[in-house]
């Protein structure tokens, strides 16, 4: 089994606005990244794509051209609720510090926890990859999927698969754009490319 994970474009943010799952406009010029979608398409020829419903995900696929994609709930970016749309600056630390503390369990009001994002990738995972636990030893697949997505729901399928701490994983850098490959064999350890990159 081999996994492309993409993460979306860059966003346009000068307000420092907490987004979540609220939509945000991506950042012009997208020819770059419509170039390298291109090329994932046509040189990897993926058996299934995924993608997350935000329009930052999908736009860059149907300006590419795209079109045999399927959107998926489950890899939203994780959701802030009631603080989403709003400057960071906006919300008082009264509200931001028990979320701080422990962003694993506990989630912004009307939002969801970091534990509650992992259970859905993982959901994801089983149904759509046939992976149904964090044992990759059962039912390995030799397909090609090409994931989507956004910061968040990248950690937790990189959590997932190479069994680090949900902790650890925030240390890994996301890039706008960048794409990781993963390939998963029975009965050996999955392997990453490129390896991550922390602070």
């Amino acid at each position: 089994m081999e996994i492309l994970l993409t993460r979306h474009p860059p966003i346009e943010n000068p307000f420092n606005i907490c987004y979540g799952q609220f939509e945000m406009p991506l950042s012009n010029p997208l020819d770059s990244f419509i170039t390298d979608f291109l090329e994932i398409n046509k040189k990897d020829q993926p058996d299934f794509t995924f993608s997350s419903p935000s329009s930052r995900c999908i736009i860059p696929l149907e300006e590419s051209g795209i079109i045999d994609f399927q959107p998926i709930d489950h890899l939203k970016e994780l959701s802030f609720g009631e603080w989403e749309g709003k400057a960071w600056n906006e919300i008082s630390m009264e509200q931001l510090e028990p979320w701080m503390y422990n962003y694993f369990f506990n989630s912004p009001p009307g939002g969801e926890s970091y534990q509650e994002l992992i259970i859905r990738v993982q959901d994801f995972l089983g149904q759509y990859l046939g992976l149904p636990s964090i044992d990759l030893t059962l039912s390995i697949s030799d397909k090609k999927y090409w994931i989507i997505s956004h910061a968040g729901p990248i950690r937790a399928i990189l959590s997932l698969i190479f069994g680090i701490s949900p902790y650890e994983i925030m240390n890994w850098k996301i890039p706008f754009g960048k794409t990781w490959r993963i390939k998963i064999f029975s009965k050996a350890s999955p392997v990453l490319f490129p390896p991550p990159v922390n602070p």
